[in-house]
């Protein structure tokens, strides 16, 4: 049966349909996930060793070998790659295009490099995979304060990450800049041998001391007690009081009094953070999968401004990236494009065509957009960059369309044609020649889909990745 007749003869169907299409298709357009990008798959991850001291060819066979002959176990992996470098093991491993789920390999991937540390000789640091390049943070925050020190920063930046971690829709709050904490005690050998205490005994000491080793338990009738040890440095002071008893002396000295004890950053210092020549702590905020990235941000913004009412005078939350807003700029556009067009068909068909001809027409478009908004879900499509323009070189298809039918619908009615007829005549000569110019234009766009070139260029990344962990363990650029 012809479409065009069986919506003339069935109105209020057609007009429930329609009702529910546009009804539907502009819920799931509140209600839509949005973002700046489409979510991709990374199908690479790097296994990162260290072994300090070692030569190139020591940590090739001692390190590298053992860890690439467990990966290579694993069928899901396609490539394996790796530099061997005075100190350092880079593996990156690359999975094949078909593999849909890649958390569950990773998971195996850790398990067999698990499997192959207690293989690695002694001296070795325990191997690290980092598979989470696909992490996109979307809001950056840094956390000043003028006249407070680092620590003070530091606990004001973990109590506000602790804070946004609660917000419905974030996935992870990452923290740059840390920098970590060392007790530093400093001494001169005169000094130390005035004291009768040697360096080694004194480092013995100091293990000894902060050691926390299992005691054992105690029954107390149906409860068992759990004895644990005293004595471990909980804090600077307890360092400074630490008693040092030289060999055969009777008296006992202070650390504090042979030594200087001071607390501190490690050094060199990791990557700093600064926010306008100002010391800084940044916090990097990413969506949850499927989340709305507008509502995440009117929630962010919102808990951010409750936290900055209770801070102390002087510490500022500064928003250095704040992605909803490119997104709520992205969306803005696309929707002024579709009304600009929807009264541009309207306008034009009402000047030549009527109103009745232009009104039915004209709705053409915005109908198409919210039906195919409503159906997006159900592939697993949200709005952001890619599918947004789809959608606006869709609106030419669909202009041209309907501009197409009704001159054709006018074009009969104007040589005595029924008005049925003309209607039924138009869609059934029409259909055909319309699909196939639709489906040339969707053909045009595929190679742009299908060819791999246009995927994220993982390797460039992993490159220049790999290249900063040489610069920050080895403090060599690549050749």
């Amino acid at each position: 049966m012809n479409l065009a007749a069986w919506c003339i003869k069935n109105t209020r169907t057609s007009l429930a349909i329609f009702l529910i299409v546009g009804l539907g298709g502009l819920l799931t357009f509140i209600n839509i996930p949005k973002g700046e990008d489409p979510d991709f798959t990374i199908r690479k991850a790097i296994v990162i060793t260290q072994f300090p001291g070692a030569a190139p060819q020591r940590v090739e066979e001692l390190i590298t070998d053992k860890l690439e002959e467990k990966i290579r176990e694993l069928s899901d992996v396609k490539v394996v790659t790796s530099q061997s470098m005075t100190g350092l093991s880079i593996i990156a491993v690359e999975l094949y295009d078909r593999v849909k789920k890649v958390e569950p390999v990773w998971q195996k991937l850790r398990n067999k490099i698990t499997d192959a540390s207690p293989s690695l000789p002694a001296g070795a640091g325990t191997p690290v995979v980092n598979d989470e390049f696909g992490d996109v943070f979307g809001m950056l925050i840094a956390v000043t304060g003028d006249g407070f020190t680092y620590r003070e920063l530091k606990d004001a930046a973990d109590t506000v990450r602790d804070q946004l971690l609660k917000i419905d829709g974030v996935g992870k709050v990452d923290r740059w800049g840390v920098q970590q904490e060392r007790i530093f005690v400093d001494f001169s050998n005169s000094r130390m041998a005035a004291a009768g205490v040697s360096p080694f005994a004194l480092a013995q000491v100091i293990n000894r001391q902060n050691t926390i080793q299992p005691s054992g338990s105690t029954h107390t009738g149906p409860e068992r007690i759990i004895i644990e040890p005293t004595g471990e440095f909980k804090g600077v002071k307890d360092i400074y009081n630490l008693a040092i008893r030289p060999p055969g002396a009777k008296n006992s000295v202070r650390l504090a009094d042979v030594t200087t004890i001071t607390r501190g950053f490690a050094d060199p210092p990791s990557p700093l953070a600064r926010y306008n020549g100002a010391p800084a702590l940044i916090l990097a905020v990413s969506m949850a999968e499927g989340g709305n990235i507008t509502e995440l941000g009117k929630r962010v913004s919102a808990r951010l401004g409750e936290l900055k009412a209770d801070m102390y005078q002087g510490l500022e939350l500064n928003t250095l990236v704040f992605q909803p807003e490119y997104v709520g700029t992205a969306i803005t556009s696309f929707m002024v494009n579709l009304l600009e067009s929807f009264a541009f068909v309207v306008l034009v068909i009402l000047f030549f065509a009527g109103f009745r001809t232009g009104l039915i027409a004209g709705s053409l478009v915005p109908m198409a957009m919210l039906g195919c908004i409503g159906l997006m879900p159900y592939f697993d499509v949200g709005l952001q960059r890619i599918s947004i323009a789809s959608l606006i070189i869709s609106l030419g298809i669909l202009v041209d369309n309907g501009v197409v039918v009704s001159e054709a619908i006018l074009v009969r009615l104007a040589s005595g044609e029924e008005r049925i007829k003309a209607v039924t005549g138009a869609v059934s000569e029409l259909w055909m020649p319309l699909l196939a110019a639709s489906l040339t234009t969707i053909f045009a766009f595929l190679p742009a889909l299908a060819d791999k070139g246009t995927q994220p260029n993982v390797s460039c990344n992993l490159c220049g990745f790999i290249e900063t962990l040489r610069v920050e363990y080895l403090g060599a650029k690549l050749p």
